[in-house]
C-alpha cells in the first residue's frame, strides 16, 4: 500500500503537470494575440505610410491621421464638385457651339444665295451697259440706268 507520501508526491506531480499545461495554453493564446497585434501593426503602418503619401505629409503621426483622412476627403469632394460644375459648363458651351454652327450654316447659306443674286445684278448691269438703249433719246438712257440702280437700292446694294 501507498503511504500519504505517496499520495503527496502524486498530487503535487498532477498538480505540476496541470501548470505545466496551463502555461503551454498561455504561452499559445500569448503567442496567437503576438501575431493577431503584429499583423494590425503593419496593416496600421500601411495604412499610415498611404494617408502620409496622399496627404504629402511625411511627418505625420497616427494621432491625426484620422483628421489628415477627413481633410483629404473634403478636400476631394471640393475637387469632385468643381468637376462636375466644368462639366457643365463644358457641356453647355458643346451645345452652344452645336447651335452656333447652325446658325453659322444659315448665315453661310444666305450669304451664298445674296452673292449670287449680286452676280445675277451685276451680270444684268454689265448686259445694260453692253447695249446702251437709243443713243440719240439721252433722257430714255438716263432713265434705264436710274431704273438700274433702283433695282440694286430696292435689293439692298
Amino acid at each position: 500500500m501507498m503511504g500519504i507520501g505517496s499520495y503527496i508526491r502524486l498530487a503535487a506531480g498532477i498538480g505540476l503537470l496541470l501548470l505545466l499545461g496551463w502555461a503551454l495554453r498561455l504561452d499559445a493564446l500569448r503567442a496567437e494575440w503576438r501575431d493577431r497585434f503584429m499583423t494590425l501593426r503593419d496593416d496600421a503602418g500601411e495604412v499610415l505610410a498611404s494617408i502620409r503619401i496622399a496627404a504629402d505629409n511625411p511627418e505625420l503621426k497616427w494621432d491625426n491621421a484620422a483628421d489628415q483622412v477627413d481633410e483629404l476627403d473634403k478636400s476631394l469632394t471640393g475637387w469632385k464638385s468643381q468637376a462636375e460644375a466644368l462639366s457643365g459648363t463644358i457641356d453647355t458651351m458643346g451645345a452652344e457651339a452645336v447651335r452656333l454652327r447652325a446658325e453659322n450654316a444659315t448665315l453661310t447659306a444666305k450669304v451664298r444665295a445674296l452673292n449670287a443674286r449680286r452676280n445675277e445684278l451685276i451680270a444684268q448691269l454689265d448686259q445694260d451697259a453692253l447695249d446702251p438703249g437709243d443713243v440719240a433719246d439721252c433722257w430714255a438712257q438716263i432713265r434705264e440706268v436710274d431704273a438700274s440702280l433702283n433695282k440694286l437700292r430696292e435689293e439692298g446694294f
